[in-house]
């Protein structure tokens, strides 16, 4: 009965605009709730006309993703600004909470304050992720008072949009602020700068959020607006609004405040207990400051100030599975999924809304050409469902959305992905650009597929609709466009045949009676029951995806490892063969084990490393690899690296599984595993320090032929893994100097920078360097060779000064005086740049960045080079590493010749760097 509640605001609507959409919208909580009929009998019923804020508060993680709600009663100060409780909706759950209410609403709310101060902070902690709050540190907490809401009359998707927008949500130039804030003794990260945010934010280098909302937007998005702080303070209370106010009381009346519309506000991690938020509507978002180095975290929280829900999968437990768009889990790069980038004006559908009656009765197939969303704003399709299987009219609108998400244009951040080069299925509630409703993926389809398409009623159910999709053309090829046929299923195909078993849709169907039956398709164990959801009748098998446990099923995989908890225990545990299991132990899972799969082989090239520098992320495989190493980073395994490659022999499915999350108690001895023929291919990591993880697995499709990797991996060059060629590296430009780099199967491309002495700086590349040049007397003038591998220029970090000696040797001489006699970059990072500084460039600084879609390696010992100076002219690292640190050579302070003054003598430390993908996507 409580799920029947939960939904009645969705048919409870009292007013209907003359286009059929919901405005005016009532909720009303479950009558059995115990807290309401608790204060039913003890309390005082209050009813309250306010403005309601409403923020997404985004953890990751394997809880739900809370809203939360909060207003002022009438005549009272903002100090008494409450926190609202909407019971049976698990801690406001986003999915379970009133759909379409936004940040800004007029609404007529009911209910009960909590007098109980037991209840009430068991409330507010029902309202935030625990897996995060763990992990904070801070002595204050939520001081808020607690409104347990019975009934909530308001306006649907009644938030507010700020400046001059596009066709749709997101407005072409937009004003910013932001502020960095350090609140009652939290101090911000050492690297969070205002530079930092400069670049990170407002700068239009590669990876910054200005570039890729660029990018996302085809140009049309733009942000300017200022930096400031760090300031600080300390609010009464550690909630998002009481920060707020607090940074508002101290800027308030500056123009950087006054005269920018969105307020970007970066804090402390042990202040949040989110890792984002953001206001649905509105121009607010919070976040932590381990995350400003995302540029998906700064596009999926102002996405909330521009009304997009989140990117979920089919079910209502995958909230934010859909990682081909910005929305949904953090931090890969990507765009908007279709819908989204429609909501926000990036894109438009390319044809009439079509009915799912009409196509699902048709006795011929319709033929549509859909437009690559990457390079074409004309690109989707819609598809009223406008009756269930039965044949039953529905009046509540949903669709079906079709989109081809070719790997080109906005759609490049798809190399590698499952996603690329597939016709994506979504399901959506929504009935205009500004309606916040939750995305579902229902299918993620190649070229040369054949589907029966199930929809989702976002309550733990895949119900089989009439319509079969068949998706023209050769599997993984990239075009601008791809053609598809809808027609009606056949009647002797049900949930359970096999999508090889299909028969392809054709220009004309020989079959024309039309099935009226109603079947259900579920991931795992399930069981049978009656429900009633949005005006369907049905009996339908409900599940939740992945369910199951480690104990349940055997693990496929071998012996498991010995437990380890920092990188040395982790080299111990490399077999070069698939990964098919992971276990955690001790507090915040310090401790990890494995099983592999000894039957699948792994490749020793193309391997590529994923690392999360962060407690929340998500570490992928490229697609068509397979895991095969975890890497504890820090003490107690606190982050972690994960390593891919490609199989010898086989390959392995695009279609993936979400396993659960796991322990399934905080600080719990869990293990987890795929089962079956299927592999890891991915990991989540959720909570504080990563404490629960998310296994992701693909079938291994075995097969004694080698499978050349060129196509798979799209390698442009070097071995394809059995025996043949994937290509050759040549450059038209003579100043550049083509390499493949055979283990990653990519061309690479390395050039020489400008010389730099006293007087002449160098020009900023942001590339990664491999080498050091020198000339004139005592290496006066230096320059870098350098990579076509771009640094994210918000980590940029300045080493100190070095030299032959530390000080000024001469009380004569002119110039900085060094520190020391070498510098390093911090871990993972690579020289981009270098600073000269006294006479014959006696003094050096290095300028270190992270690398784009690429790691350096961080578990081997550098290698350090021979020393080199104008005589020799150059000294580069060796084939696949990138520069690290620099050393000078100590001087000699009594000589006459060779004294090795001014840095005469250099050497390099060198570091191994992979990327992410391999190959082209790379």
């Amino acid at each position: 009965m409580a799920a029947l509640h939960l939904y009645l605001w969705i048919l409870a609507a009292f007013f209907q605009s003359p286009e059929g959409k919901l405005n005016r919208m009532t909720w009303r909580a479950p009558p059995d709730d115990p807290h309401v009929r608790r204060l039913q009998q003890s309390g005082t019923q209050t009813d309250y006309h306010v403005t309601v804020r409403v923020v997404k508060q985004d953890a990751f993680g394997p809880e739900p993703a809370r809203v939360d709600v909060a207003f002022v009663p009438p005549g009272h100060a903002e100090s008494e600004l409450m926190t609202v409780s909407f019971p049976g909706t698990n801690g406001n759950a986003g999915t379970k909470m009133p759909m379409g209410l936004q940040h800004g609403a007029y609404v007529n709310i009911t209910g009960y304050r909590e007098t109980d101060s037991t209840h009430a902070e068991e409330l507010k902690a029902g309202m935030k992720d625990q897996a995060l709050a763990t992990g904070l540190a801070s002595a204050k907490k939520d001081q808020r008072g607690v409104f347990v809401a019975q009934m909530l009359e308001y306006e649907r998707d009644a938030g507010e949009l700020g400046g001059r927008r596009l066709t749709g949500n997101a407005a072409s130039q937009n004003t910013a602020v932001v502020v960095l804030y350090e609140p009652c003794g939290n101090s911000l990260q050492e690297d969070i700068t205002k530079d930092r945010l400069e670049s990170a934010f407002f700068s239009s280098g590669a990876g910054s959020f200005q570039q890729v909302i660029g990018v996302c937007s085809r140009g049309t998005v733009s942000f300017t607006g200022s930096v400031v702080g760090p300031i600080t303070g300390c609010p009464d209370s550690n909630d998002a609004w009481a920060t707020y106010q607090a940074i508002q009381s101290q800027l308030r009346g500056t123009d950087e405040w006054d005269q920018n519309y969105f307020k970007v506000m970066i804090l402390p991690s042990s202040w949040l207990s989110a890792i984002g938020l953001g206001t649905v509507g509105g121009s607010l978002s919070w976040y932590r400051d381990t995350y400003v180095k995302h540029p998906a975290m700064f596009l999926h929280e102002i996405g909330h100030n521009w009304k997009l829900h989140h990117a979920g999968g089919a079910f209502v437990s995958q909230e934010y599975s859909d990682t081909s768009s910005a929305m949904g889990y953090c931090c890969s790069t990507r765009c908007y999924n279709f819908l989204h980038s429609w909501q926000l004006g990036f894109a438009h559908f390319a044809e009439d809304e079509l009915s799912l009656t009409d196509v699902a009765t048709k006795s011929s197939s319709t033929a549509l050409t859909l437009k690559a969303l990457g390079t074409d704003t004309e690109s989707g399709v819609k598809i009223h469902i406008d009756s269930s299987s039965s044949g039953r009219r529905l009046s509540v609108p949903a669709f079906l959305v079709l989109s081809w998400r070719a790997k080109r244009g906005t759609d490049e951040y798809l190399q590698g992905t499952s996603y690329g080069d597939k016709v994506q299925v979504h399901h959506w509630d929504g009935d205009s650009r500004t309606d916040a409703s939750i995305t579902h993926l229902l299918h993620n389809v190649d070229k040369g597929s054949t589907i029966l398409i199930k929809d989702t009623d976002r309550s733990g159910e895949r119900i089989l609709t009439d319509l079969k999709m068949t998706v023209k053309g050769v599997k993984s090829q990239t075009t601008d466009t791809v053609d598809i046929l809808l027609c009606k299923r056949l009647s002797t195909e049900s949930s359970s045949t096999a999508e090889a078993d299909l028969t392809p849709c054709t220009e004309v169907i020989v079959e024309t009676t039309a099935t009226t039956s109603t079947k259900t398709t579920t991931t795992a164990d399930s069981t049978t029951a009656d429900s009633t959801t949005r005006g369907i009748s049905f009996t339908a098998t409900t599940s939740t995806p992945g369910t199951g446990t480690t104990t349940t099923l055997e693990n496929p995989g071998g012996p498991w490892s010995a437990y380890f908890s920092d990188e040395t225990g982790s080299k111990g545990v490399a077999p070069g063969t698939g990964l098919v299991g992971l276990g955690c132990s001790g507090e915040f899972c310090g401790s990890i084990r494995l099983s592999h799969r000894a039957d699948v082989q792994l490749s020793s090239q193309s391997v590529t490393i994923h690392q999360l520098d962060a407690d929340v992320g998500d570490l992928m495989c490229q697609s068509g690899q397979v895991a095969t190493q975890v890497t504890c980073i820090g003490s107690s395994c606190s982050s972690i690296r994960l390593h891919c490659a490609t199989p010898l022999a086989g390959r392995v499915s695009l279609d993936l599984l979400e396993r659960l999350w796991f322990p399934s108690e905080l600080h719990g001895t869990e293990d987890s595993y795929c089962h079956g023929d299927d592999v890891v291919v991915g990991v989540y990591c959720g909570g504080a320090n990563c404490m629960t993880k998310k296994l992701v697995c693909a079938t291994y499709i075995a097969d004694d032929e080698c499978v050349p990797s060129c196509d798979i991996l799209g390698l442009e060059c070097g071995d394809d893994g059995c025996g043949g060629s994937c290509g050759t590296c040549s450059s038209e430009d003579s100043s550049l100097t083509p390499m493949c780099r055979g283990d990653v199967g990519r061309c690479v491309y390395f050039v020489a920078a400008d010389w730099v002495n006293e007087d002449k700086s160098m020009t900023a590349t942001n590339l990664v360097s491999t080498g050091m040049g020198c000339s004139d007397d005592y290496c006066g003038n230096v320059r870098l060779i350098q990579m076509n591998v771009f640094v994210d220029a918000a980590t940029a970090e300045k080493s100190d000064w070095i030299s032959d000696n530390t000080g000024h040797r001469w009380f004569w001489n002119s110039g900085t005086a060094a520190s020391d006699q070498a510098a390093d970059c911090p871990d993972g990072m690579a020289v981009s740049y270098l600073k000269c500084d006294g006479r014959h460039c006696d003094n050096l600084r290095l300028h270190c960045g992270k690398p784009l879609q690429w790691q350096v390696e961080m578990t081997e010992d550098p290698v350090v080079t021979d020393w080199f100076s104008e005589e020799q002219g150059r000294m580069d690292c060796p084939d696949g590493k990138v520069v690290t640190g620099v050393e000078c050579q100590d001087s000699k302070k009594w000589c006459f010749t060779n004294c090795r003054s001014y840095c005469d003598n250099k050497r390099l430390r060198c570091r191994s760097i992979k990327p992410e993908m391999a190959g082209a996507a790379s």
